[in-house]
């Protein structure tokens, strides 16, 4: 699996959200974003495409040019016309060449992360609770008190920071340290669902945390 320090950080980055939900976010000519995985969606002439970015002795790249890294690879392709780039590395100079040449496709618009997608670090600490693979991660899912469980997944009592402000919530997280592609699409299809879905009487969706992939999780109110 590709990693490049800072990515999760990159305006454009979306983590491990499923391609139905990329395919929804893209709905305007030029718009861009990227998953976990190194492909570079882009909406183009009312298509969408996926450009795989291949790695090759440390450097990245979709057709011709090599960039030390997947933030330079976009800055160096964003359009001048996109006004809401940010990225956490000094970018160089920027160009209107298209993706590829076949493709004309060009990187005008980002498709920044959505208010549901919650960052990792927005979760606090409750208890000492985490994943045991990631007792050393930066910014690790830690959880308080078990609220409920069934054979694959528990929930937990926890705290969400948004814009300074505190509340707590309830953490639903996979069981066991086992968390695959399959049961990260589990995640957002619930999620998407629950997004649909306002009422008094209905639990409400927060968001979900899913840009690391051990501790991705599903956020609801409590």
């Amino acid at each position: 699996m590709y990693k490049e320090p800072g990515l999760e950080y990159a305006e454009w980055y979306h983590g491990l959200l499923s391609r139905k939900d990329i395919n929804k976010l893209l709905t305007k000519h030029g718009q861009f974003l990227q998953g976990l995985q190194p492909v570079l969606s882009v909406k183009w002439n009312d298509m969408i495409m996926h450009f795989t970015i291949c790695q090759n002795d440390g450097k990245v790249s979709i057709e011709k040019c090599e960039f030390a890294s997947i933030c330079e690879l976009i800055s160096r392709n964003l359009a001048k016309t996109s006004s809401n780039f940010v990225c956490n590395y000094r970018y160089h100079m920027i160009t209107k060449d298209p993706i590829t040449d076949q493709s004309g496709a060009m990187l005008l618009y980002v498709v920044p992360r959505q208010n549901w997608e919650v960052k990792h670090e927005q979760v606090k600490i409750l208890n000492e609770f985490t994943y045991p693979s990631h007792k050393n991660s930066l910014y690790p899912i830690e959880l308080g008190e078990l609220l409920g469980e069934g054979a694959l997944s528990a929930v937990y009592k926890g705290i969400l920071k948004n814009n300074e402000r505190e509340k707590e919530v309830a953490i639903k997280v996979r069981k066991g340290r086992r968390l695959d592609r399959e049961i990260v699409e589990q995640i957002c299809r619930e999620a998407r669902i629950m997004r649909k879905l306002e009422h008094p009487n209905l639990v409400r969706l927060y968001g979900i945390a899913i840009s690391k992939v051990l501790n991705s999780c599903l956020i609801n109110q409590i």
